[in-house]
């Protein structure tokens, strides 16, 4: 696949982390919710990693997920923000990432 469709995708899930970690930030009771989520969660590895992640400070974890390094990237492929933002948040995000700019 093309460069600029890696980038594209990045790019609009980087915005969804954005703007998930901005709901998490106004609501600290949602990071439970990532717990959650960790916990029904099959593969071991995965679900200790995000464990181990979640046991730190909130702070550190934000600034992991928001980074733009390539550690930041391959975190938040996986990241367990699922229920994070309502439906029509995330739909509007999805219909604005064609215009990122990021994605260039």
């Amino acid at each position: 696949m093309p460069v600029r469709y890696h980038k594209h995708i990045d790019a609009r899930i980087l915005r969804l982390v954005e703007a998930a970690v901005h709901e998490i930030d106004a609501s600290p009771a949602l990071f439970e919710r990532m717990r959650g989520n960790v916990s029904r969660w099959s593969d071991p590895v995965k679900k200790r990693r995000w464990e181990r992640l979640l046991d730190g400070p909130w702070a550190r974890l934000r600034e992991q997920l928001l980074s733009e390094s390539e550690t930041g990237a391959a975190l938040r492929q996986d990241a367990p923000l699922g229920g994070i933002l309502s439906p029509a948040e995330r739909n509007r995000i999805m219909r604005q990432s064609a215009d990122d700019p990021r994605a260039a």
